[in-house]
């Protein structure tokens, strides 16, 4: 009954006890307890810790105490420990401003080497980092040339990461080469981030690693076949306007991932990306959105958006509905 207060079942039937008969020896608490006397005089000691008794003076083997009334020892107790919650939250806030001075230094000092338009970037961490912040200050728009070939697992994180993007609006254009739309490994993950609503484009070869936000800072790699080179960051408005040109240029000279048709709905026989498809098969299988998301290496945000796609190409109101669409349009069999 006392568990929040740090006593077990012990200490506190040796509480009622002395309640009920302060003037008790130890020996006659063991008696009405059913406690042994060295258990009732532990008991005695954790009760005086938590302010439950008070102690008098020696008498023989034990101490001679006298209980408290519940009511006041244990508001006593509270009283305390509100006082230390207290203080701990004036500590918390003080870190808390702390870490916004702290925050706020960091982004002055930024800013200020934003004023001199290029800002340095020198190893992948650091810019892994700095696309991180920018992704999540863009307001607009982004134009990325995706000029490199990564790891699949690279895109499935940033399907994730970039989705939150989309989920705010902003109007989204990638490029990237076709060695990387033509691989059937990666090619999934492309098509579902296009679904989502970003548009995807193919084209031969790109110039070079960049990532333009809001038409007013460009991310651009220092070196396009290394990318534990870094990158630079430049807001000069000449700088960034020649690069927005070039992506513009290279932009209507590419193709669309998705045919025409493919992001509005399905057509019968039109079959998903085998991603797509593999997650149909997990969920028919019994699977939740978290272990299906285990399965696919993927987060279940990932899934979810997966899901209302599949949902929105059968044109399904429910993952129910969408079982059944997917075995009448050929997608899966039972």
């Amino acid at each position: 009954m006392l568990e929040r207060f740090g006593l077990d079942g012990e200490a506190a039937a040796v509480y009622r006890a002395r309640l009920l008969a302060p003037e008790d020896p130890d020996e006659a608490l063991a008696e009405a307890t059913g406690l042994t006397v060295l258990q009732v005089r532990d008991a005695t000691d954790r009760l005086a810790h938590v302010g439950l008794v008070t102690p008098l003076e020696a008498s023989g083997d034990g101490k001679a105490v006298r209980p408290r009334s519940p009511e006041v020892a244990l508001s006593a107790y509270l009283r305390r420990e509100e006082q230390q919650l207290a203080r701990r939250h004036a500590e918390l806030q003080a870190m808390r401003e702390q870490a916004d001075t702290f925050a706020e230094d960091y982004r002055c000092e930024r800013d200020r080497r934003g004023t001199e338009q290029v800002e340095v970037l020198a190893t992948r961490a650091e810019t892994v980092t700095r696309m991180s912040e920018l992704n999540q200050g863009v307001r607009r728009s982004v134009r990325s040339f995706v000029a490199a070939k990564y790891p699949v697992e690279v895109y499935a994180a940033s399907l994730d990461e970039d989705g939150g993007v989309l989920d705010r609006g902003v109007d989204v254009r990638v490029v990237h080469p076709d060695s990387v739309t033509g691989d059937p490994q990666i090619r999934p993950y492309l098509a579902a981030f296009a679904r989502a609503g970003a548009t995807v484009r193919s084209a031969p070869r790109l110039p070079v690693r960049m990532v333009v936000y809001d038409a007013e800072r460009a991310l651009v790699a220092r070196d396009p076949h290394d990318p534990t080179q870094g990158a630079v960051v430049l807001t000069s408005p000449g700088v960034v306007a020649a690069l927005v040109a070039l992506f513009d240029l290279v932009w209507r000279q590419s193709v669309d991932l998705l045919a025409p048709g493919e992001r509005a709905g399905a057509r019968d026989g039109d079959r998903p990306p085998p991603a797509d498809l593999e997650l149909l098969r997990l969920l028919l299988d019994g699977h939740t959105d978290e272990s299906s998301a285990r399965a696919l290496q993927v987060s279940p945000r990932t899934v979810r958006r997966m899901i209302a796609d599949l949902q929105r190409r059968a044109g399904a109101t429910s993952r129910f509905e969408l079982a059944a669409r997917a075995v009448d349009l050929g997608w899966l069999r039972l």
